[in-house]
């Protein structure tokens, strides 16, 4: 068996949780909370070469599994560290393939590394796969660039497909591995029904997107597998992240969209989050909403006028001006939005996506909605 019910005294948070080990075998486990010093204890029980053993009692911090429920799927590692990899509940579960890129983008939340982590992901996704529960409706697929694990990952998403037929499968990617035909046809070959591609698209003027980017020649490797996807009838959700380098142009940029690629299924402009690269290169990237506020209007409206289906990713409503409210989306991670304790008065609160938890003390203009 690759997982056993996990049985926990004492503590209701952690009533039953299903625990998953990358290379061994989990038999048994126990969890209980010390009444000297009231930590939470869990000692795991697992096998290797048929010989049993048993970890060191590990310490858990409650306000890391507060939020645990019945079905989820904890990560247990030698060193005596848990991590919840799939939460039952969550609509923003996701595969993560590598930490690996072959872009550095300047606003990048998960800065790139250069490490051997391919087959380490790979195998324990194909494990994570086989051992989700039939419920799931919807997974996502991030890195990293997931497609440098190539065509493994085709065959992870064709693991996903076969298992869970009407499953929404979102893979994000800089789209720049699909300038191959050979490759888009490949993955076209496993079935589309249910795969949506989002793909990031920094401008129309390709300096300004290698410049963001980092990488020579990837807007035309990226145009150019935007164009692979449509010939195979993917769905494709371009997403541009707003930035000081690119703001002035989003007019421009959605003039561009209209014109070169009305195959699109869906744009989403998107708010950064301050964290990973941005902090490094803040004077040259960062901007708070309310400073391209205008140009995201007319950006935005000019592709809905067209009849370009548009959305607003990741900006609180009162950044936004009241006309792209209905075009606005709560778009990010449940277990990354937070909202501001002036946020408790306003009357759009229910409809508000919030703001990234990493990012509330960059948004000074954050204010409540009263009518």
């Amino acid at each position: 068996m690759l997982n056993q019910k996990i049985k926990c005294l004492d503590y209701n948070v952690f009533d039953e949780v299903l625990i998953y080990y990358t290379s061994d075998r989990i038999l048994t486990g126990f969890c209980f909370v010390d009444g000297d010093t009231n930590d939470i204890k869990i000692q795991i029980v697992f096998e290797v070469d048929n010989i049993q053993f048993e970890s060191k009692y590990i310490l858990v911090d409650p306000k890391d599994f507060i939020n645990i429920e019945i079905g989820d799927i904890l990560l247990f590692r030698t060193n005596g560290t848990l991590k919840n990899i799939f939460r039952i509940n969550s609509l923003d579960n996701v595969l993560f393939i590598t930490e690996q890129c072959n872009n550095n983008c300047l606003m990048c939340s998960q800065p790139p590394k250069n490490i051997n982590d391919l087959d380490y992901y790979y195998n324990l996704n194909s494990k994570l796969i086989e051992i989700l529960p039939y419920s799931v409706l919807k997974i996502g697929i991030t890195g990293g660039e997931p497609t440098i694990l190539n065509d493994r990952l085709i065959v992870l998403i064709n693991q996903i497909a076969t298992k869970f037929p009407e499953i929404e499968i979102q893979l994000l990617s800089n789209g720049r591995q699909f300038s191959d035909i050979h490759y888009v046809h490949k993955l076209s070959e496993i079935g589309k029904k249910n795969l949506f591609i989002g793909i990031p698209l920094h401008s129309d003027f390709y300096v300004d997107h290698d410049y963001i980017s980092q990488s020579n020649n990837a807007f035309n490797q990226t145009l150019k597998g935007l164009y692979n996807l449509a010939r195979y009838s993917f769905s494709i959700e371009l997403r541009v992240i707003v930035n000081k380098i690119n703001y002035k142009r989003l007019e421009k940029i959605s003039d561009y969209i209209f014109k070169n690629l009305p195959f699109i299924n869906h744009v989403a402009f998107m708010g950064m989050e301050y964290i990973g690269l941005v902090p490094k290169y803040n004077k040259i990237i960062w901007i708070d909403p309310i400073e391209y506020k205008e140009d995201l209007k007319k950006s935005v409206l000019n592709l809905s006028s067209w009849g370009i289906n548009v959305s607003v990713f990741n900006i609180p409503l009162c950044l936004l001006d009241e006309n792209l409210i209905i075009y606005s989306v709560k778009s990010i991670s449940d277990w990354k939005v937070k909202y501001f304790l002036q946020c408790e008065d306003c009357i759009l609160k229910v409809d508000c996506g919030g703001s990234f938890g990493t990012s509330l003390k960059h948004s000074p203009n954050i204010k409540p909605i009263f009518n």
